[in-house]
């Protein structure tokens, strides 16, 4: 956020659609990649339901083949609210329902989310769209490590971490505070005394264009269950799941390599775990390398008790071959293992020799995907959601590589 004439705290509310078992309380956190980056986070229990709309919802109305998202009247008249089920632990859940206009659901345990944090132009956060999106992002950025905490000391991982281009809430409000002359000759970290910010005033920040504090003070808001994205997906053919339900092996099964590499792409996609996602895809990478090459060992004749030793690092036969550069003990190893094997295979079929290790696909792999997998285990580097992306295409690219050799050397896939 650009610096600024107007320092003071901005104040971000918004219902969390889990239960946090912690104090009403304000907690201070710091983040670890800026010491200036400081905020406190409270957490209130509630139970029932709440919904923020000030008497108006958010509505698309399409207009000659556009979308035009508006506020419009809630007719408060007819709202209410009406029992729609029941969740975990026989929980009851309830619509809030607003006339024609929509309806809202929220469980009955939630936590209300205040989180308050300085900035150096308190009136910017609208300004243009990479200081509000800075501001989402940094709310988010702190929630997250909340979280994070929270779950290592309560055990408690029946919650969800939020995305920074979407999240579980129905709505975001924004509330700034400017600091005094005198405030702005202080520091930040003692400004931010729990005590002192309980007693601060904080007024609503607008988002419609006239700036009247009368307007609604929302970052962001929706209609739509919170548990639920609101996406359109992409139709797929019977023919393509059919199969798949019904089991069976070979193209007519899941492969172990694919559900990892999936579960990789959903912390990448919905919880923007960057790194959890990585590890995952280089994981997929390992299992197909695995699949194949004990596929092509059992070809070869080899039994179950052989394959074993093979990739047992407590045995000395093993780890003898390994040092003789014949072993199956490490990744790269396996690779020129399964490069061997399958060229003895490919050989008895007439059919001509393909490396996978000096391959295209496996470099990229070794370069997008095993080397920020190794950075992240041994140092917990941190990679962002770009170089996410290109480790998801490397895996998927030389996952589906090893699988077109492998069917067409041993017609299994």
């Amino acid at each position: 956020m650009d610096v600024m004439e107007k320092p003071g705290f901005i104040k971000i509310i918004f219902d969390y659609p889990f239960h946090l078992g912690v104090p009403d309380a304000l907690f201070p956190i710091r983040l670890d990649d800026d010491k200036e980056k400081v905020a406190l986070i409270g957490i209130t229990a509630r139970e029932g339901v709440q919904t923020f709309d000030k008497g108006k919802l958010i509505r698309n109305r399409p207009i000659e083949g556009k979308t035009d998202l508006k506020f419009e009247d809630a007719g408060t008249e007819t709202k209410g609210i009406e029992l729609c089920g029941f969740g975990e632990d026989n929980q009851p859940l309830f619509w809030v329902t607003a006339s024609k206009h929509g309806k809202s659901v929220y469980p009955w345990f939630f936590s209300e989310i205040e989180i308050i944090f300085p900035v150096n132009h308190v009136y910017a956060a609208w300004s243009d769209p990479t200081n509000s999106k800075y501001v989402n992002n940094l709310s988010v950025q702190f929630f997250n490590k909340f979280l994070l905490a929270y779950r290592n000391a309560s055990q408690d991982v029946f919650n969800k971490y939020l995305s920074e281009s979407d999240d579980f809430s129905s709505y975001k409000a924004l509330y700034i505070s400017e600091f005094t002359e005198e405030e702005n000759k202080k520091s930040t970290t003692e400004l931010l005394m729990p005590g002192l910010v309980k007693q601060r005033a904080f007024k609503p920040y607008p988002m419609k264009a006239d700036m009247k504090e009368t307007d609604i003070p929302l970052i962001q808001a929706k209609i739509c269950p919170p548990l639920m994205t609101n996406a359109k997906k992409k139709m797929i053919k019977v023919e393509q799941v059919k199969p798949l339900l019904a089991g069976g092996v070979g193209i007519f099964s899941i492969q172990i390599f694919n559900q990892i590499l999936l579960s990789g792409m959903e912390r990448y996609a919905m919880d923007k775990d960057y790194r959890m996602a990585i590890l995952e895809f280089d994981t997929a990478v390992e299992m197909a390398i695995m699949f194949f090459l004990v596929t092509a060992l059992i070809k070869l004749g080899k039994s179950d008790q052989e394959i074993d030793k093979l990739f047992d690092e407590e045995n000395n036969e093993a780890r003898e071959i390994q040092r003789k550069g014949q072993g199956y003990l490490t990744t790269h190893s396996k690779i020129k293992r399964l490069d061997e094997h399958f060229a003895e295979l490919r050989k008895k079929r007439n059919l001509s020799e393909v490396s996978i290790y000096k391959s295209q696909e496996c470099n990229n792999w070794n370069l997008l995907v095993r080397k920020k997998r190794n950075a992240i285990v041994h140092a917990w580097e941190h990679f962002g959601e770009d170089d996410c992306k290109k480790a998801f295409g490397a895996a998927q690219k030389f996952i589906r590589f090893i699988q077109k050799i492998g069917a067409e050397t041993m017609n299994v896939n």
